[in-house]
């Protein structure tokens, strides 16, 4: 962080040097403390996503073996389906681990800001990948 970088947030503030950079390494903070949430997240529904993705893939695979076994065009064509949706879970997991990279990259490509510009490019970031 370069000092010119604080002196600026405190004067455009109209708030003294020390107070400025305090709040704004809170809000800093508060920032990662969120993303670190959202991550969390992230792998918990990409965990749920896996699962439904086995699931899917074995009721698919079970219901087109008893429409082989049974010769049931019927069966064939629900299994057929199910194994289709397999695709929903997948591309889901593939959005949630795009997000956790944007997340896990963005702290070293914004750590050469000033801390002020830092927690606004953060907020944006925040409000348009993950709202």
């Amino acid at each position: 962080m370069s000092d010119q970088g604080q002196i600026a947030v405190a004067y455009t503030a109209d708030v003294p040097p020390a107070e400025a950079t305090d709040a704004t390494e809170r809000k800093l903070a508060d920032l990662y403390g969120r993303i670190d949430r959202v991550i969390a997240s992230n792998r918990r529904s990409e965990s749920i996503a896996i699962g439904l993705c086995i699931a899917l893939a074995l009721v698919g695979l079970g219901v087109l073996i008893y429409a082989v076994a049974t010769q049931s065009i019927g069966f064939g064509v629900v299994g057929a389906l199910v194994e289709i949706s397999v695709a929903w879970p997948i591309i889901q997991i593939i959005r949630l681990r795009e997000k956790n990279i944007l997340l896990s990259s963005m702290p070293g490509v914004l750590a050469g800001l000033p801390p002020d510009k830092e927690a606004e490019a953060w907020l944006k970031i925040l409000d348009k990948y993950l709202t």
